[in-house]
C-alpha cells in the first residue's frame, strides 16, 4: 500500500518539501514566542506549566492548577491563541515528516525498511489527527469548565502524536544516516 505522497514527482516532492520545512520553522518560532511565557511560571505545587505540561496534565486537578498558574499571571490567553494556531502547525509539520519519509523511499532500500517507512509516513497522519483532536480538547479545557474526560482525552492524544512523530523522525534520521555513511564509505 503505497503513501499518496509516492504519486508526487521528485519535482513535486522536493517543492512540498521545501515549503512545508518553511511554513513549519516560521510556525515553530511563531508558537515558541507565544508559548514561551507559558513556561515561565508554575503551578503552586511546583509544577511545569509550559504547553507540554498542559497536554500531558492528563487529571483535572492539574490541568486546573496549570490554569490557574496562567490566570494568575494573566496569560492564559496566550494558551488559548498557542491552540488555535497549532491547527495550522499540525498541518505542516507531520506531513514535513511523511514527505521526507517518502523521498528516502525513492532509494534502494531494502523491502522490509520500505515497509517500514511507509507505514511511518501514513502514521504521521495520526500524528495530525491526534494532534487536531488533542486541540480539540485543550480549547474545551481553555474555554470551560475543566471536566473529565478532556484531560484525559489530550494526555492519551499527546502520547500517540509524540510516540509516532518520534518514531518518523528516527526513521528519516537513521536511513538518512545510513545512507551518508554508505556514502562516505565508498569513496
Amino acid at each position: 500500500m503505497t503513501h499518496p505522497f509516492e504519486r508526487l514527482t521528485s519535482e513535486q516532492l522536493v517543492r512540498c518539501f521545501y515549503f512545508l520545512l518553511a511554513a513549519t520553522l516560521v510556525l515553530a518560532v511563531v508558537l515558541g514566542v507565544i508559548g514561551g511565557p507559558l513556561g515561565t511560571v508554575k503551578t503552586a505545587k511546583g509544577n511545569a506549566c509550559d504547553i507540554v505540561s498542559f497536554e500531558f496534565a492528563g487529571t483535572v486537578d492539574q490541568a486546573q492548577a496549570i490554569i490557574n498558574a496562567w490566570n494568575a499571571y494573566g496569560i492564559v490567553d496566550r494558551a488559548k491563541w498557542n491552540t488555535w494556531l497549532d491547527y495550522l502547525f499540525l498541518l505542516s509539520y507531520p506531513n514535513l515528516i511523511a514527505l521526507g519519509i517518502v523521498g528516502l523511499l525513492a532509494r534502494p532500500m531494502t523491502d522490509g525498511w520500505r515497509m517500514v517507512g511507509r507505514l511511518l509516513a501514513w502514521a504521521q497522519w495520526l500524528v495530525l489527527v491526534s494532534d487536531a483532536t488533542e486541540n480539540f480538547a485543550l480549547l474545551r479545557i481553555l474555554y470551560g469548565t475543566i471536566v473529565a474526560p478532556w484531560p484525559q482525552v489530550a494526555y492519551v492524544c499527546a502520547a500517540v502524536k509524540f510516540g509516532f512523530l518520534f518514531e518518523g523522525v528516527v526513521f528519516l534520521l537513521a536511513v538518512f544516516l545510513w545512507r551518508l555513511y554508505l556514502r562516505l564509505a565508498h569513496k
